[in-house]
């Protein structure tokens, strides 16, 4: 999964990408096949850039600032059990914020890594607020119980940062 930042351009997950770097994959856009080049990846930060030559569409809008605790959400991506077919979204609430993750209640099914978090700002269009990266942070609760539905984003400043190291 990933987020269209720029022509050519997607926002992705680090970890996403290190598959990508090992092979010679291709992106299929309405029958036409262009080739995914890792630019760069970040392991600290678990982000990364591809450019896809030829790929244009909407790009994504940034968030100037984090979402509000227990701001409602949507995780965007295209889970591996769905075979890429369409991209699935999955509700939920910023439940915490620590220093380089958002932890939400916003399902991140596995291959939907490098997605994006999105909020809907005072103007009622989506901003992305993060890139999906893993779920569970935390794997156990309260008296050791398992704690489910909880997954973690890069947030924006991170990704502004990293945006203007790398891509200009």
């Amino acid at each position: 999964s990933g987020v269209l930042i720029a022509p050519n351009t997607i926002l992705t997950a680090g970890h996403v990408a290190k598959v990508a770097s090992y092979y010679k994959l291709y992106i299929n856009v309405e029958g036409s096949l262009y080739p995914i080049i890792v630019k760069k990846i970040d392991y600290n930060s678990d982000l990364a850039i591809l450019t896809i030559p030829g790929l244009f569409g909407e790009y994504a809008s940034i968030a100037s600032s984090r979402p509000f605790l227990y701001e409602r959400v949507r995780a965007t991506g295209y889970p591996i059990h769905n075979n890429l077919k369409s991209q699935i979204t999955t509700e939920g609430k910023i439940l915490a914020q620590v220093e380089d993750k958002l932890i939400t209640s916003a399902v991140i099914l596995p291959g939907s890594s490098g997605g994006g978090l999105w909020h809907m700002n005072w103007f009622g269009k989506f901003e992305l607020v993060g890139i999906t990266v893993s779920a569970p942070l935390i794997p156990y609760g309260f008296m050791g119980l398992p704690v489910f539905n909880i997954s973690n984003s890069v947030p924006v400043e991170y990704i502004k940062l990293f945006i203007q190291n790398y891509v200009n």
